[in-house]
């Protein structure tokens, strides 16, 4: 939950760029997790709104995810 991902998953640099996103543009995790940091003060926070789907709709690459 965005509400919930622990404050240490954070870099620790407050000036480095962060992404969000979501898995498409229904969900609203993304812009939750994106005030979370900037209330934290992170000054580089973006939101990717069409989320994954709509990155992978574009052609962009992904990584599977490796535990």
């Amino acid at each position: 939950s965005s509400s919930k991902y622990e404050l240490s998953q954070r870099p620790e640099d407050k000036s480095k760029n962060l992404s969000f996103y979501c898995s498409n543009t229904r969900c609203t995790a993304s812009y939750n997790a994106a005030e979370r940091a900037s209330i934290h003060g992170y000054k580089n926070v973006r939101i990717m709104r069409e989320g994954i789907k709509g990155w992978k709709e574009a052609g962009k690459p992904t990584t599977p995810f490796s535990s």
